[in-house]
């Protein structure tokens, strides 16, 4: 009789692999694994401790796949950023040959959302000054935390709002 041929492992299988030789799990906290260890918690550091955990600990790694753009994933796993310069540690810089099955496999095993159309009824130049409206201070107020455009926020100085067209995927930004 032929032997069965055993399937590929599935995307979320690989990651996981990934993520345990990389030692990701150490930092990160992905599908309720991982994270700092207590031991060493106190070495994560901010310049900004009204930030608390989220200022200083690696952001959280769940459905990751499906947030972020491929080009970002890459600048990430590959060079490291500094998007969050609040936060002094650093990721490592993994270089191209190290991760390229996981900058593949993060976005099949983190399908995107899929997108709604959506449609305006105002012309495109209204639709612009309400979303300035709403990042502003009279508002929604983003720009109270976040910085934009390289102008500091009045509080907190937390990720430029500029940097998410490059890093976020319009699916998962859309559906936020």
């Amino acid at each position: 009789a032929l032997a069965k041929k055993p399937a590929a492992p599935a995307p979320a299988d690989l990651v996981n692999q990934s993520f345990l030789s990389l030692n990701c799990y150490s930092c990160h906290v992905r599908d309720k694994i991982g994270g700092s260890e207590d031991s060493r918690n106190a070495s994560f550091v901010t310049t900004q401790p009204e930030m608390g955990d989220e200022g200083r600990l690696p952001p959280h790694l769940t459905g990751v796949g499906g947030k972020l753009t491929d080009a970002w994933l890459k600048q990430v796993l590959e060079a490291g950023t500094k998007v969050r310069p609040y936060m002094l540690v650093r990721m490592p810089k993994f270089g191209n040959g190290n991760v390229q099955d996981l900058i593949k496999n993060l976005p099949l095993a983190d399908p995107q959302v899929a997108e709604e159309e959506i449609t305006f009824v105002d012309p495109p130049s209204k639709v612009k000054s309400s979303g300035r409206l709403l990042v502003g201070t009279k508002a929604l107020g983003c720009v109270k935390c976040h910085t934009f455009n390289n102008q500091k926020a009045e509080g907190i100085q937390a990720l430029d709002l500029t940097s998410m067209t490059s890093r976020l995927k319009h699916g998962w930004f859309q559906k936020y």
